[in-house]
């Protein structure tokens, strides 16, 4: 059974919010780069203001919760039904009810002005050059 000990060890690295660290002391820990709201680089969260902990998380008790009452309705025949009706409404909560910002572009083209992409749009123009030379032909 050493995968018991595997899954405590696991465990117990959530707990203690190692998860994600190195384990070799000989190579230094990289600081990962935080933005703030103003898009500026700022300070790493230090471990006191940071929730490591996995129990701690609401969204953790979220899915627990969800499993079980899946759970529930597979014991009475419903699962299927339930998550069905479960994802439609997560998909219909997730979804911006709000205008767009001012001068925030449309992911259709043909609503910004002077017919403006955004960034990432896939081409026609962009297909045809990579048939034609390849995928490095893109910029």
């Amino acid at each position: 059974m050493p995968w018991i000990i595997s899954l405590n060890n696991i465990f117990a690295r959530f707990q203690t919010g190692d998860v994600g660290r190195k384990t070799h002391p000989e190579q230094p820990e990289e600081q990962p780069l935080v933005f703030n709201s103003s898009g500026t680089v700022g300070e790493p969260p230090t471990p006191e203001t940071s929730n490591d902990n996995i129990l701690q998380r609401p969204i953790f008790w979220k899915v627990v919760v969800w499993a079980s009452f899946w759970g529930v309705f597979l014991k009475c025949g419903f699962g299927a039904v339930y998550f069905v009706l479960s994802v439609s409404v997560i998909l219909y909560l997730t979804m911006r009810s709000g205008s767009r910002r001012p001068n925030e572009p449309s992911a259709y083209s043909v609503f910004n002005p002077n017919c403006e992409r955004i960034d990432g749009t896939f081409t026609a123009e962009q297909f045809e050059r990579e048939l034609r030379f390849g995928p490095a032909a893109v910029n």
